[in-house]
């Protein structure tokens, strides 16, 4: 949280880190609201799933944030084929 406050936008955040993560998509939500100079309640959020690693990731997004470290219950990331598949038989968390 000080990089963030002392440093300014970092390239990736951790999600579950957080204690309130829904505080934190909030201000991403504002901090678009503002620059955009539209109602925050007319925002929604958009996904999009990298194909690289977050120690890949090198630069800031245009727009938004980039965050890891997000978990799966009852479903199987295929990385090959981007999508979700069922689950893994015995594997709680993926």
């Amino acid at each position: 949280m000080s990089k963030w406050l002392y440093q300014g936008p970092q390239i990736s955040y951790w999600v579950p880190s957080f204690f309130f993560p829904q505080g934190f998509m909030t201000a991403t939500l504002q901090t678009y609201a503002r620059s955009e100079k539209k109602p925050i309640d007319t925002l929604k959020f958009k996904t999009t799933i990298l194909t690289q690693f977050k120690e890949k990731i090198t630069k800031l997004p245009d727009i938004g944030v980039n965050i890891y470290g997000l978990y799966l219950q009852g479903a199987n990331w295929n990385g090959k084929e981007h999508i979700l598949d069922e689950s893994i038989k015995r594997i709680l968390f993926v």
